[in-house]
């Protein structure tokens, strides 16, 4: 469900691409040394949009340093630390956790319930830290899999409840701004559900899955998608600190649709290809 609030490299500048992946470093980063190797793959382009939000949204000063890694043995690169990218983290590793829970719950999958062990040691102090967003959390991806088994079709309610999670991660703090920032999270995390659940329905047709789309017609979802970006995109300039923001707006106006994009080019030259062949 998470992955698809990403960068659109091709419109945005050298300097913001190497700001946003120190971001993105920062994070794993982080998530490495406070949270165990394991976490690193947990790591979302979602969280990471949400760690640059935060800063922006709270003007943190932000430090830079150079690491290497795994990933990137010989030359160092660019890495942030910064307030935002430690509470994202910390978010990242509880959505991993009671997402791993439940696929262990509902399928005993063993992979999932190894992970979800290597995770629950970090979670009760995560949770003491950050008790409303954990709660949301739990609650939340609860409501997800009783709607799932339940098999309910109608989109607007699973959308809403993910909506309803991304809210109350957007809201890092109870301040001024919990208004606003709870309705542009949840109106991006509906946004998310429908686009992730569109990008994935001939996949969960095949597979006989749950995917609360499967009645409604493409062109329908299509108009869906373009109604809740618009909803998200007219709260996040409401929002002065960050409205302004290249690297959040290349986001949301461009990336946000990287996904939708690639699967339209590929159903389009499918069709060609299926012409062609009669």
């Amino acid at each position: 469900m998470f992955g698809y609030v990403n960068i659109n490299k091709s419109s945005l500048s050298k300097e913001n691409i190497e700001k946003y992946r120190s971001f993105y470093c920062g994070l794993c980063h982080t998530l490495g040394e406070k949270y165990g190797l394991f976490s690193r793959l947990t790591l979302t382009y979602d969280m990471t949009f949400l760690a640059l939000f935060q800063s922006v949204l709270y003007g943190e000063t932000v430090e830079y340093s150079e690491k290497r890694c795994i990933v990137h043995p010989v030359k160092s690169h660019k890495v942030a630390d910064a307030d935002a990218i430690q509470y994202a983290a910390a978010m990242n590793v509880v959505l991993a956790y009671y997402k791993c829970a439940d696929d262990w719950h509902d399928d005993k999958n063993i992979i999932k319930g190894t992970e979800a062990l290597l995770l629950k040691a970090h979670v009760k102090r995560i949770k003491d830290a950050f008790p409303r967003q954990c709660t949301a959390i739990e609650n939340c991806i609860a409501r997800l899999t009783e709607t799932e088994n339940k098999g309910i079709l109608n989109p607007d309610i699973p959308a809403n409840i993910f909506g309803e999670l991304m809210g109350e991660l957007f809201c890092r703090f109870d301040d001024e701004n919990r208004e606003v920032l709870y309705k542009f999270g949840f109106d991006l995390g509906k946004f998310i559900y429908i686009m992730d659940a569109y990008c994935d329905i001939k996949t969960d047709l095949r597979k006989q899955k749950y995917n609360p789309l499967i009645n409604i017609p493409k062109s329908d979802i299509e108009n869906i998608l373009q109604m809740l970006a618009a909803a998200f995109i007219n709260d996040f300039e409401q929002i002065e600190t960050v409205c302004d923001n290249e690297i959040l707006k290349n986001i949301l106006y461009s990336g946000v649709w990287l996904h939708y994009a690639k699967l339209k080019q590929d159903e389009e030259k499918k069709d060609g290809d299926d012409k062609n062949a009669g």
